[in-house]
């Protein structure tokens, strides 16, 4: 397999007549001759094509990737159903009709991987836990940091 830029430089040589044929730059470059052809045609890097059918803009997505990390802070990780229900959420605002599938969760955190879902302990461990002073007290400051950086429109807090 080539890298883009020994394709580059084989279609860049061809270009300034260092090689006559598509064929003997194959050749000389080691390039697939049917890859060098495609290129030399105006064909697109394949990691250029797509992303036009994406559920949201990179924009909404790091909007919904803040979400996810502000979930982590405040020691509550996201779920899969409720990374669905946000993305839908942006999607109604915004006017589209179709909603967001299943599996479309599993492809955005795949897309993310710095978002690895990250697994709680069992609730009765930490009902335990927050019985302490600290602990609660440690909450409400995560809670308060969190609060400070973005602030909430109203209704953010409603149920």
């Amino acid at each position: 397999m080539n890298t883009d830029k020994e394709v580059n430089d084989a279609v860049e040589a061809l270009q300034q007549g260092q090689y006559s044929l598509i064929a003997d730059a194959s050749r000389a470059t080691g390039v697939s001759h049917e890859r060098l052809r495609r290129r030399v045609h105006g064909s697109k890097l394949s990691n250029s094509r797509g992303g036009l059918n994406k559920a949201l803009t990179p924009a909404q997505e790091e909007a919904l990737c803040q979400f996810i990390r502000r979930c982590d802070t405040l020691g509550r990780p996201a779920k899969k159903r409720f990374i669905r229900a946000a993305a839908n959420s942006i999607c109604r605002q915004l006017g589209y009709s179709k909603p967001v599938s299943k599996d479309w969760t599993y492809r955005f955190l795949k897309w993310h991987p710095e978002l690895h879902r990250k697994r709680t302990k069992p609730l009765s461990a930490e009902r335990q836990a927050a019985q302490d002073k600290e602990t609660i007290e440690g909450h409400f400051q995560k809670f308060e940091a969190e609060y400070k950086v973005d602030g909430f429109r109203r209704g953010y807090l409603e149920f």
